[in-house]
């Protein structure tokens, strides 16, 4: 059993991630996802991936914080061609994201987001992309942090998954905004960074710090 809080996940956690991925990934009503495209993968290996347990040493929450060092990188992660040109690299990418369905509407997104914008900002990572469908929940909040839209009218339709319209990419300059961020995102995390805190070692020791 895990302590309870946010771990860094590795392919120890494989099983729990790959259930809670496709149980919400593979199944939404906007859009749907190849088996393959929820697995854990060579691209966990190499990401940082947040997980979020409980004291039962369930997985509630878990966000995948990658690296994208070329321009290459980029179609594969976003489903869009061109965008080396617009989005500075290296640039973090924010996927993954996923939240057991009885426990959405507590802000665990927001508190693994919160974590991602810190750890990327702690490598001097001066951008971040991520791709969302028109009426996710995040929408608004993608906004006010500052990220910009880009819409991908043919959405997306490679890599393993197929959405039912059109999605965005975002993007968002960190270093501009990294402090408005923390701003906008402190207070709706102090709760839950009390209740599930960052667990830098316990039950199941991880490499190097979290954050």
């Amino acid at each position: 059993m895990s302590a309870a809080g946010v771990h860094i996940l590795d392919a120890r956690d494989a099983g729990a991630v790959e259930r809670l991925r496709f149980s919400n990934l593979a199944t939404s009503g906007g859009f749907s996802a190849a088996r393959s495209a929820v697995e854990w993968s060579q691209s966990d290996d190499s990401s940082r991936v947040f997980g979020l347990y409980d004291l039962k040493g369930a997985l509630l929450a878990s966000m995948r914080a990658e690296l994208l060092l070329r321009p290459e990188d980029l179609p594969p992660k976003l489903d869009y061609d061109g965008l080396h040109e617009i989005i500075p690299l290296p640039c973090g990418l924010i996927g993954k994201a996923v939240t057991r369905a009885d426990q959405r509407g507590r802000g665990l997104n927001i508190y693994l987001q919160y974590l991602a914008y810190r750890y990327f900002h702690g490598l001097g990572i001066r951008q971040v992309v991520g791709t969302i469908m028109p009426n996710a929940p995040y929408v608004g909040l993608f906004r006010e942090l500052g990220f910009q839209f880009i819409e991908n009218p043919a959405g997306w339709r490679r890599y393993g998954y197929q959405s039912h319209g059109p999605t965005y990419v975002i993007h968002l300059d960190l270093d501009r905004h990294y402090e408005h961020v923390m701003s906008v995102l402190r207070p709706k995390v102090a709760g839950l960074l009390r209740e599930y805190p960052v667990i830098r070692s316990g039950s199941r020791p991880r490499s190097g710090p979290l954050v």
